[in-house]
């Protein structure tokens, strides 16, 4: 992964941090309330998550969030950038705030098949039991049974990095089970007539699945 310095001097205060970080941003017309959400996670007495969400009425393929503060753990603060590079790519980034300035700490591309505003939910979560906050981006929408596909991205706080899980693509409406310390996929077939459940754990930091069982529909 790259890790990149901004090239901030640490003397500089938090409003020029963040405009100096934001010079890189692909949509100029998200540079302002991202520069913002960069200045508000670090002025004094902040405890707050800033976060914005851009659209883009003229281009349905262009899409921009961000979220700055303590969304990883109550210990660090950080942001984290997502944005469409075109309708079959989308770019997440993190930065991390240390020592007075921001660094850029890793960036990942993740496919998509056709990037679709309507199906793009972004959620903050624990998916790895491991006390920290993760992201999961939910993609697309099949057709028919109306099920959520998406990329989990969990957080690595010694290396201030994101690790993608790229197998979540393939499984249907991931739900997390806490009390099981699992995940869990829970789908209809396409009659409804039966649940299908399938319960997948954490083995070496990869999703495995774990076990399944099939419930009957009682309409």
């Amino acid at each position: 992964m790259a890790c990149r310095e901004q090239g901030v001097r640490k003397e500089a205060g938090p409003a020029n941090t963040a405009a100096h970080v934001m010079d890189n941003e692909p949509y100029p017309a998200v540079h302002e309330f991202a520069a913002q959400a960069f200045f508000r996670a670090v002025s004094p007495g902040s405890d707050s998550v800033s976060e914005h969400f851009y659209t883009d009425a003229n281009d349905a393929n262009r899409m921009y969030h961000i979220r700055a503060g303590r969304i990883f753990s109550k210990r660090d603060t950080a942001a984290f950038r997502l944005h469409t590079e075109n309708d079959t790519t989308i770019i997440a980034t993190l930065y991390s705030y240390q020592e007075g300035f921001w660094k850029e700490t890793d960036t990942i591309a993740m496919h998509i098949y056709r990037f679709s505003p309507s199906d793009l939910r972004i959620s903050y979560a624990d998916h790895d039991f491991d006390g920290y906050t993760d992201v999961f981006i939910n993609c697309y929408t099949s057709m028919g049974l109306a099920q959520g596909f998406g990329y989990l991205l969990t957080y690595s706080p010694a290396e201030r990095a994101l690790v993608l899980h790229p197998e979540t693509i393939a499984i249907p409406d991931l739900e997390i089970d806490k009390a099981a310390r699992m995940l869990v996929s829970k789908t209809t077939d396409r009659q409804s007539t039966k649940w299908m459940i399938r319960y997948y754990k954490w083995v070496h930091d990869s999703l495995q699945l774990h076990s399944e069982k099939t419930i009957p529909i009682r309409h």
